[in-house]
Formats: structure tokens, C-alpha cells, sequence
């Protein structure tokens, strides 16, 4: 439990601050690291989690010697290691917290302590308002019209999609807690459209997670490589372009700009995990529908459950989302796909969506390496509506481009 509590202090403020008002005692080892915790928000007020090799500067140069900051590290170490549910260790603090405030009020109760008692009482009210804040709707005051415009209008605040057709159509792009999803028939470009929209972020230097539950995890990165070098994979093996491929990929600091998940077949816990640990700017899901939802359905309410949490999971990490599931039958041989043609969850998935993007294709558009990128739902408010537009699909680097 120790080490839970220092791994959710180093990834939270809001940890911190309940293990501060709650006076936990450590161990002499991770006292120390909790020390450093406490120094590092003490001193920045606009920390939300504490850099990791900040910490271990502190802990080295703070202990005595190299053998003692070894041990200090060590902790730190396995807790930044271990997956921290925040939100659940907050809440196994909060009843321990409350169950002293409780036991040592019986016993100021006991003495007629009046002061103590209120104090207490006191205590134990602001706790239960920081329980009640933890779980109730957001309610915030009204924003002004110049913040609002700024904040929600303004292009340098947009997260450009690529391609840059679909940008243009959405009015600049869109902003962390939207949720882009992607429909096409197998062998159409879905994977495609993916590793387009994640090449666009990463050469926009955001983070973000990658994760796959269908493709091998080597298939999707050569691929993504490929789309950001536009080498193909089948050229990589040559010496002069994996030597130019590298000079691309360290440009764009490729290495620190996107993880892969590999879920099989992963679920929306798996997910809010990886949000709450890594804090990406946006989350690729290839694909909706092999996610588990936790509970056995129909196909149909398992997609309908899997993109709306996912959904909320969006919006409450700010993160910028784009996920791809199947078009039905009904989209074979089409070159602009309608909202109709989403495969099961028909309803459930365009509702759990700001933008749906169904990419068609015909015999003829195959043979001429092109795509309908078909707009069905658009909530950005510089956006063209509904509408399709070609755009040309290079599937030697997974790459789509405007024509």
C-alpha cells in the first residue's frame, strides 16, 4: 500500500494534498521520497504530477550517500512503475482519513474538548465537500465572451487532422476531449486513416498513445514510420534509407511523441489508465469494436457502451480521440458512405462522436488510388457541415493526401 501511495502522489497533486491533510506515515525510505513530493508542489503551485527525473535529482543529491540514494531511488522507481489507479487510492485515503477525524472526535467528545470538537467537525465537513466535488457534475460560472471565443475559436487552440483536406473541411481542426471516429469496409484504408491522423500529431510534436487490438504492434510502427518518412516499408531495409528515415523520425522526435498499446483485446479501464498515466494530447483506437466492455451484450449495445465511455474518458482527460470501427455490407463497392452504413451500432456510434468520417471506394477510385472521405456528423463550429471530397490513399506508407 506504500508504494501505491507514493506512486499516486507522484502522478497526482490531488493524491498528494489528501496524503498531506491526512498526516500519513511512511516508512523512514519513503518518507523521504514523500519529502521531496512535498517540495517540489510546495514550490510550483501549477504542478498537476512530479517529472521523474526531477525527483530522482532530488532524492540522489539529498541523501548522504550513493548507497542510501540508491534506496531512496529504488522507491520511487517501483512507484512510478506501478499502475496507479489515482482516483481509487484517493479513495482509500479519504475513508482512512475520515475514519481518524471520526475516532479522534469520539474522543474529544469524551473530554468536553469544545475547541478540538469543532475543529474536527470542521475537518471532517471540508472532507466530505472534497468527496462530494470528486463525484458530482462539473458546475463552473459562466465564461466571458472574449474568454470563451479564445479559449473555443481560436485556430492557434485546434489539433490539425490529417489530411489536410479533412482539416480544411472541419474549419482548423479540433481540440483535446472530441472524439473523431473513422468507418470503411475491410481493405479500405481504415488502419490508414488511422496512422495518417496519429503521423499529423506526432509531426505537430503532441504525445499520444497508439493502441491496437487487432495488428501486430511491428506492423502498425513500420507503418507509421512509413507514413512519416513516406518510405516504404518493403525500402526501409536499404542502409541509405534507414539512415534518412532516422534523420525524419529524429525531427519530429518520434521516440518521445507516441506510445503503443498492445491490448488483447483491451478494455475501457485498460484505457482510463493509460490516460491518467501518461497524460497523452491524443488516443488512436484501432479498433472500437474489439474492445470488451465488461459485460456480455449484443454487438450492437457493446459498441454503443464502448464508444460512449470512451467518449467520457475524452472529455474528462482533454484528450483528442480518434477511433475506427467497420462499415457494413451496405458500404461495399460505395463511394460515399452515409452514417446508415456504420456496421451493428448504427445510432450509439455517430451519437458518441463530434466528427464521423466514412471513407469509400469503388472498383474504378481502387484502381485509381483514390478515396471519398465522406463527412456524416461535424459538430466544429468553423466546419463545412456534411460533405465528401477525394483524396489520394498511397497505401505503400498508409498514407492519405490531398489530390
Amino acid at each position: 500500500m506504500e508504494d501505491l501511495i507514493v506512486g499516486a502522489c507522484l502522478t497526482s497533486r490531488q493524491a498528494y494534498q489528501i496524503v498531506k491533510d491526512a498526516k500519513h506515515k511512511f516508512t523512514p525510505l519513503c518518507e523521504k521520497v514523500y519529502q521531496q513530493i512535498d517540495l517540489i508542489y510546495s514550490r510550483d503551485q501549477n504542478l498537476e504530477s512530479c517529472p521523474k527525473e526531477l525527483v530522482m535529482t532530488m532524492l540522489e543529491r539529498g541523501a548522504q550517500n550513493p548507497k542510501t540514494a540508491k534506496l531512496y531511488m529504488d522507491v520511487a522507481t517501483r512507484a512510478y512503475g506501478l499502475d496507479v489507479s489515482v482516483a481509487n487510492v484517493v479513495s482509500l485515503l479519504k475513508e482512512d482519513l475520515t475514519h481518524r477525524l471520526a475516532m479522534e472526535l469520539v474522543g474529544a467528545s469524551q473530554k468536553r474538548d469544545v475547541k478540538q470538537v469543532s475543529k474536527l467537525l470542521a475537518e471532517l465537513e471540508k472532507l466530505g465537500k472534497t468527496t462530494e466535488a470528486d463525484t458530482l457534475i462539473d458546475i463552473s460560472q459562466a465564461s466571458s465572451i472574449t474568454d470563451l471565443v479564445e479559449r473555443r475559436l481560436s485556430l492557434s487552440n485546434l489539433i490539425k487532422i490529417a489530411p489536410l483536406p479533412l482539416t480544411d473541411w472541419l474549419g482548423g481542426g479540433c481540440m483535446g476531449g472530441h472524439h473523431i471516429i473513422g468507418f470503411a469496409r475491410p481493405e479500405a484504408g481504415k488502419s490508414a486513416f488511422g496512422i495518417t491522423t496519429a503521423a499529423g500529431f506526432i509531426k505537430q510534436k503532441l504525445p499520444g498513445i497508439y493502441l491496437m487490438n487487432e495488428d501486430r504492434r511491428d506492423d502498425i510502427e513500420l507503418r507509421l514510420m512509413s507514413c512519416l518518412t513516406e518510405i516504404p516499408s518493403t525500402e526501409l531495409r536499404r542502409p541509405e534509407n534507414i539512415e534518412r528515415a532516422s534523420e525524419i523520425l529524429e525531427r519530429v522526435d518520434y521516440r518521445n511523441r507516441v506510445l503503443f498499446a498492445d491490448c488483447n483485446p483491451g478494455t475501457i479501464t485498460d484505457i482510463e489508465r493509460m490516460l491518467d498515466k501518461h497524460q497523452p494530447k491524443w488516443l488512436v483506437t484501432d479498433q472500437l469494436r474489439n474492445l470488451d466492455p465488461g459485460k456480455s451484450e449484443s454487438n450492437t449495445n457493446r459498441l454503443d457502451t464502448v464508444a460512449r465511455t470512451l467518449r467520457d474518458l475524452l472529455k474528462k482527460y482533454n484528450v483528442l480521440g480518434v477511433s475506427l470501427t467497420q462499415a457494413g455490407d451496405s458500404a461495399s463497392n460505395k463511394k460515399v458512405l452515409e452514417m446508415s452504413d456504420i456496421d451493428s451500432s448504427k445510432t450509439g456510434i455517430p451519437a458518441a462522436c463530434d466528427v464521423l468520417v466514412g471513407i469509400g471506394v469503388d472498383e474504378e477510385l481502387y484502381l485509381q488510388n483514390t478515396r471519398i472521405l465522406s463527412v456524416c456528423k461535424n459538430k466544429m463550429p468553423e466546419g463545412k457541415g456534411h460533405g465528401h471530397f477525394p483524396v489520394s490513399f498511397h497505401g505503400n506508407i498508409s498514407k492519405f493526401k490531398a489530390m
